[in-house]
């Protein structure tokens, strides 16, 4: 019994031993494999030289796309840069909006000027750096830092002399051009390019130069050249030739280009006051007739920032927002003149917060 359950539970026999069981092999060609065959018959299809033809029209296909992508990225960096500077120049001229607007009405509509109410946030330059290079160059940074729409420079000083190039032969004559720039109209066209108003500042009667040559100009006493306490002679306001040579200086420097000026000085000494015609009032309603209305005359008035507090002896900012409510009110015929020892661009701040509207800082 023992045997015959080994016999069935048995995995292998010897029936088949020694015999081949494997079948023989079988297949079908393949075409990629052809190349492999000793004789080098079939298709080419993956031959070397075929490879070598599709790297490099994979290469070249490559290589256009990159220069594809590399072209794209410089056209948009352009692009970006333009808008850039697109959008940075809308911002200055809108900045510098009221100078642009008096400039443009000044030429289609220049009989109404003398009307227009004109907002000026300004500083002074000083007449030498009206060279059209690099001392303007500075002056036209610092407007912009400041973000002031004007540049004030003297024309005629208190003194009597002139501060800028002018071709008059009269300011030739008396020889009364002192310390100006080597070229004042090309500084103003380019203060006018870079949205900058200029705007010319001249003391009207009081004037050293003229009435020491000619007594034609001159404000007599005793028929000599009249001189106040502190020795200034003082050009007559009766007289045409004074007259004129105000009209001259404003027609000249209206030439170049500047349609704003500021007038002080117009008043004379209360001794000698009663006998002339003198005063801002009786000079500009002269002046604008002669020039047709073609300027913006402005009379200055004073103004002053110190910023110090009056309990602690200290500059605050309360102190300066303090100060600058209390200047007196001005008519659209005016204009501040503020005098400040402390730094422009503080003081221009605290006038823009306050909603001052025309003014030029003055230090």
């Amino acid at each position: 019994m023992r045997k015959k359950q080994d016999k069935q539970h048995r995995f292998y026999t010897n029936e088949h031993r020694n015999e081949r069981w494997t079948e023989e092999p079988k297949g079908r060609p393949i075409d990629f494999a052809d190349k492999y065959n000793e004789d080098g018959a079939g298709s080419n299809k993956y031959s070397d030289e075929r490879r070598a033809r599709q790297y490099k029209a994979k290469r070249k296909k490559e290589n256009r796309i990159k220069a594809i992508k590399a072209s794209l990225a410089c056209v948009l960096t352009v692009a970006l840069l333009f808008c850039g500077y697109t959008v940075m120049d809308i911002h200055m001229i809108r900045q510098a909006k009221p100078a642009e607007m008096l400039i443009q009405n000044g030429s289609s509509q220049g009989n109404v000027i003398a009307q227009m109410n004109i907002e000026m946030s300004a500083v002074t330059a000083q007449s030498i750096s009206l060279d059209n290079s690099t001392m303007l160059a500075s002056v036209i940074n610092d407007a912009h830092s400041l973000e002031c729409n004007s540049i004030v420079f003297d024309a005629k000083r208190e003194d009597g002399t002139i501060g800028y190039s002018s071709s008059l032969a009269t300011i030739d004559t008396f020889g009364a051009i002192s310390n100006v720039g080597s070229d004042t109209e090309g500084s103003i066209k380019q203060l006018i390019s870079n949205d900058i108003m200029p705007v010319a500042r001249i003391c009207c009667y009081k004037d050293n130069v003229l009435p020491a040559q000619d007594n034609s100009y001159a404000v007599l006493k005793n028929q000599k050249p009249y001189k106040d306490s502190d020795g200034n002679s003082y050009l007559n306001p009766n007289s045409p030739q004074a007259y004129n040579y105000i009209l001259d200086i404003i027609r000249e420097l209206k030439g170049y280009g500047v349609q704003v000026f500021i007038l002080y000085g117009y008043d004379l000494p209360d001794d000698v006051a009663e006998k002339y015609d003198d005063g801002f009032e009786s000079l500009s309603k002269k002046l604008l007739n002669d020039l047709d209305s073609q300027v913006k005359l402005l009379s200055e008035v004073k103004a002053s920032v110190s910023g110090m507090d009056a309990e602690s002896g200290k500059i605050t900012n309360s102190a300066i927002d303090s100060q600058i409510k209390e200047f007196e009110k001005i008519n659209d015929n005016q204009v501040y003149r503020v005098s400040t020892k402390l730094d422009t661009a503080r003081v221009c701040s605290h006038l823009a917060n306050a909603g001052v509207s025309r003014y030029f800082v003055a230090q």
